[in-house]
């Protein structure tokens, strides 16, 4: 599998919103979503998910910070990274 950076999102298969977000994070694929990790600044694992699944809404609110953190998201033929902001 490839990592692909989504600075350029428009080449991305995979649609990820809102960017900043307070509680929800909702992402979308072309194809099928088999993992979601979230990182913080320090490359922790805070947040493991598996939706198997095109399309996935994640609840972020049970005590992180706000902040700047890190979603991975892998899907059957890539891993797109992406810096997200909780507000």
């Amino acid at each position: 599998s490839t990592i692909v950076s989504l600075d350029n999102i428009a080449k991305a298969d995979i649609n990820i919103y809102p960017n900043p977000f307070s509680s929800t994070l909702k992402i979308e694929s072309f194809h099928i979503i088999k993992q979601v990790d979230i990182y913080n600044t320090l490359g922790q694992v805070l947040f493991k998910y598996y939706p198997n699944s095109q399309y996935t809404t994640i609840e972020i609110n049970n005590g992180k910070s706000v902040g700047i953190y890190y979603l991975k998201v892998s899907t059957i033929h890539n891993t797109f990274l992406k810096k997200i902001i909780k507000i």
